[in-house]
């Protein structure tokens, strides 16, 4: 994107005559630069200071993507293949590219397990401790140096 400043001296060069290998030196840019603002319609637009607003860029191919299919099968049939076995599978199969890129992408798609909140600190083995019972269970001592909290009942299993 070229600021504003720029584009009204490259309009005032253009409309001077001058060549456009004369305004790249004047600008200090290359002369590519200054083809592929003509070409892009960078002089034609209103001359405000609204910055120029571009979209999302679309993904770049990859060399994985022909592959990619089989690496999904892959991880839908066994969700806990490592991404070595999957890498030895796919350039197997004729794949040339790197590991990194299969271990970044396995970490993208594969299935994850939802992680269920586990029992930590339980009487029981079972039931959780509330609140009540963790405050039953502590004893405060203050000491001149600090507060020390000790547990006056037995080990708590978990």
């Amino acid at each position: 994107m070229i600021g504003r400043e720029t584009r009204v001296l490259l309009r005032h060069y253009l409309e001077e005559g001058a060549s456009k290998a004369e305004v790249a030196r004047r600008l200090g840019v290359s002369r590519r630069t200054v083809h592929r603002w003509i070409a892009s319609g960078q002089l034609d637009r209103e001359l405000d200071d609204e910055a120029v607003r571009y979209g999302p860029r679309r993904p770049a191919p990859s060399k994985l993507d022909p592959y990619k299919g089989i690496i999904g099968a892959r991880l839908a049939a066994y969700p806990k293949l490592s991404a070595v076995r999957l890498h030895r599978e796919v350039r197997a199969a004729g794949y040339a590219g790197g590991y990194d890129q299969v271990k970044r992408y396995v970490r993208e798609v594969r299935p994850r397990e939802s992680e269920e909140p586990r029992t930590c600190f339980s009487l029981d083995g079972v039931a959780p401790l509330t609140g009540h019972e963790w405050a039953r269970m502590r004893l405060s001592v203050d000491l001149e140096i600090s507060v020390t909290n000790a547990w006056c009942e037995g080990a708590v299993r978990g």
